[in-house]
């Protein structure tokens, strides 16, 4: 359950890199 939270962490992480 931890590994999915960072997993979706890193997804937004990304997103918001995309958007900068």
């Amino acid at each position: 359950m931890g590994n999915n939270c960072f997993s979706f962490s890193y997804f937004l992480f990304s997103l918001l890199n995309k958007i900068i």
